[in-house]
This record gives structure tokens, sequence and C-alpha cells, in this order.
């Protein structure tokens, strides 16, 4: 009878375990999930050479800061590099806005326009990047 009690209560430590394990990798998806779509969203801006909001880099910094925690060191990169881009599309933006001569104001907007180049590489291949940590067919 003993035997019977503890193989039961085993069971359902057992299931127990499982269901907190499934509820770990499902919040950590979730929380992953965030920091791709923000990035994402975040990069989507630079399509429009006159987005640039000082805020907007405020806001992204505020959802993506845990993302060295949440990822690898290439997404941490990553993040790290946006945010570095967007500062430098906004000195840019800047510059063009307050361009006294036509080569500083050409030279501002070769910048505008690499930045959404680079944009348009990032949103192509930031799915790719995401993916390894946001696969769910190894949590089956």
């Amino acid at each position: 009878m003993t035997l019977v009690i503890g193989l039961i209560a085993a069971g359902i430590a057992y299931r127990q375990y499982r269901i907190a394990r499934a509820k770990f990798k499902l919040d950590l998806f979730e929380k992953r999930h965030a920091v791709f779509l923000e990035t994402w969203a975040f990069i989507s801006k630079f399509f429009d050479p006159n987005w640039f909001d000082g805020r907007d880099i405020m806001v992204f910094r505020q959802h993506v800061a845990n993302a060295r925690f949440l990822f690898g060191p290439d997404i941490a990169r990553l993040v790290e590099g946006v945010e570095k881009k967007a500062l430098t599309c906004g000195d840019a933006y800047i510059a063009a806005r307050k361009a006294s001569t036509e080569d500083e104001r050409i030279a501002a907007t070769e910048v505008l326009n690499g930045t959404t180049e680079w944009a348009q590489m990032e949103a192509r291949a930031i799915t790719g990047r995401f993916a390894p940590y946001l696969d769910l067919s190894k949590w089956r």
C-alpha cells in the first residue's frame, strides 16, 4: 500500500514538474517575442527618413533592456546596434535640417539613405536571427 501511494505521489510530482517547466518556457517565449516585435517595429521606422524622434529611442531602450538576459550575445549586440544606428540616424536628421550648405545637407541625406538601406536588410534578416530563440518545435 505504501508503495502504491509513493508511486502516485511521484506521478503527481512529475506532472507538476512538467507543468511548471512548460509554464516557464511559455513565459520565456512571450518575453522573447515581445523583444522581437519591438525590435522589428523599431527597425521599420527607419524606412521613413523623417521618422526621427528621440523619445522613440528611449521607449525602445525600455522595451528591450532585458534582451541581454533573455537571449545570447548575438541578439544583445543586434539590439545595441539598432540603438546606435538610431542615434546616427537622429544626428543625420538634425544635421540635414540645420545644414547651412548644400554639401552638408547632401552628406546628411546620404547617411539617412544608407540607414534606410540598412533597415531594409535588417528587416529581411531579423526573423532568422531571432528564430533559434523563438522556435517552439524543440519544446514539445
